[in-house]
């Protein structure tokens, strides 16, 4: 059993033991049944009614079994159930929006960035004073690729 669904079952559970009967009639004693069969033992309640349960920090997956819930047995009209699947869609459309939106990697390796700036300067300043040293040779660039070749042609032809 997933650890995470456990931990999911039982604070569903808490929710539930803090609500009204009228709404946990309307949940098959099935389908309770089997959220305590499967919650974790090891969960602590933390649900308070004092405080809204959108401030309490619910796990993921204790806030989808609850939409379904809400979705499947508590909404009594059609129009409202079609009006949640909407809201359902549009949520998981910004989700999957976020998603493929690339990484901006300034943002994450900003002081890396930096970092790596001031050292190629330095390297700039050294290659400049070197090539005021050398003897005017023109410098042999090689790719990436042709390093990484003349590396592997070195070490099979080693004596």
């Amino acid at each position: 059993m997933n650890n995470n669904n456990s931990y999911a079952y039982a604070e569903v559970l808490d929710v539930l033991d803090n609500m009204e009967e009228i709404y946990i009639k309307k949940i098959p004693n099935s389908f309770i049944e089997y959220l305590k069969e499967n919650a974790s033992l090891n969960y602590q309640k933390h649900i308070s009614t004092s405080i809204p349960l959108e401030k309490q920090k619910l796990n993921n997956n204790t806030l989808t079994l609850l939409a379904i819930i809400n979705l499947k047995y508590w909404v009594d009209s059609e129009e409202h159930k079609q009006k949640l699947l909407a809201q359902y869609r549009e949520n998981d459309k910004k989700i999957l929006e976020k998603l493929e939106q690339p990484f901006v990697y300034d943002s994450i390796f900003s002081e890396s960035k930096e970092k790596n700036i001031q050292e190629e300067k330095i390297k700039e300043s050294n290659t400049e004073d070197s090539k005021k040293l050398s003897t005017n040779l023109p410098a042999e660039k090689r790719s990436i690729f042709r390093k990484f070749i003349d590396f592997i042609m070195s070490k099979i032809f080693e004596n």
